[in-house]
């Protein structure tokens, strides 16, 4: 799987940045807004190598000021309890709490919740990267 991320200073000198998005196979990154529910970014696309022809098409939107940029493996929603995954649900009701929180508290929120719901051991990786625009 891949995810491709393009991240720039927005024209005309508006605060924030662009960015785009594409994703083959790998999980869309989640842009947190204070006082909002997460949102994904991005549109899925087909796994690498696993179709002929396959496209993989890019999604475009703007970061402001304050907001962060939530990237992940599939290792966390993967992530297995005692009878059941994290999954997609619990990761966007964590993250709804978290629009405003700066960048390590937000990885440190998922992986003390990630580590609260696991049970056994687990065979899939794990990964988090936060980006946060500051100006």
């Amino acid at each position: 799987t891949a995810l491709c991320l393009w991240l720039e200073p927005r024209a005309g000198g508006e605060p924030g940045f662009a960015l785009r998005v594409a994703a083959g196979g790998h999980p869309l990154p989640y842009r947190l807004k204070q006082g909002a529910p997460a949102e994904t970014v991005g549109r899925p696309g087909a796994l690498l190598g696993a179709f002929e022809g396959a496209a993989w098409p890019e999604a475009a939107c703007a970061l402001a000021p304050g907001e962060a940029l939530v990237l992940f493996t599939d290792g966390v929603p993967d992530s297995r309890g005692a009878g059941e995954r994290f999954g997609q649900d619990r990761l966007e009701a964590l993250l709804a709490t978290l629009g405003g929180a700066g960048a390590d508290e937000v990885a440190g929120r998922i992986d003390e919740a990630l580590l609260d719901f696991q049970d056994g051991p687990q065979r899939d990786d794990v990964a988090v990267l936060v980006l946060r625009a500051t100006a």
